[in-house]
């Protein structure tokens, strides 16, 4: 956050996509925030050190259901908790007049299945989905399906991270041409403005 002098002070709420500590730990990195918000899927165990850390903050829990989205602000919501084999996972939606842009951690539900949810949920297009597809050990084949799978839902833009694997982002950006978005630390995505 200093390297990309974010100041940690002006963060107004929190969205943890899973309870894996690569993606909660950074909790600890928040200055004292009486009552900041924290939305955390229901079936979340949070390690230790992430609970310490909420407490010493004074962040409030919103837990997450699989009932509906919670909304974060005005255009920004929280998918419902989506599960599959017993991975939880949730994601941020924006909703933009273009249609949805989707923030997810990685997938471990399943990319295509939650996609879906959120588009049948949301009742929106999905414009851009980026972040981790968890296809690390997906094989080339099964990835051209979900690239199908994306074009099929329709969406415009994608950026695909973390663990989605280097075969699979290749495989992304050979079918994206110049809708991919090439992510990773400190890359800024313009979005279109949140309704």
């Amino acid at each position: 956050m200093a390297a990309l002098k974010v100041d940690p002070a002006r963060v107004q709420a929190v969205v943890f996509s899973h309870e894996h500590s690569d993606h909660t730990a950074g909790i600890d990195a928040l200055p004292a925030a009486a009552g900041l918000p924290v939305y955390i899927g229901e079936h979340f165990h949070l390690p230790p050190a992430t609970v310490a850390a909420l407490k010493r903050i004074g962040a409030t829990r919103i837990a997450v259901t699989s009932s509906r989205p919670v909304p974060v602000f005005p255009g920004f919501a929280v998918s419902e908790e989506i599960t599959r084999n017993d991975a939880y996972e949730e994601a941020l939606v924006v909703d933009t007049p273009a249609g949805s842009v989707v923030v997810v951690g990685c997938a471990h539900p399943g990319i295509v299945a939650m996609l879906r949810r959120i588009a049948e949920t949301t009742k929106r297009p999905l414009h851009m989905v980026v972040g981790g597809f968890h296809l690390l050990e997906t094989p080339a084949d099964e990835v051209k399906k979900i690239v199908a799978d994306f074009k099929a839902l329709g969406v415009a833009w994608t950026g695909p991270t973390h663990c989605t694997g280097d075969e699979a982002i290749r495989l992304f950006r050979e079918a994206y041409g110049d809708h991919f978005i090439a992510g990773g630390v400190g890359t800024i995505v313009d979005v279109p403005k949140a309704k």
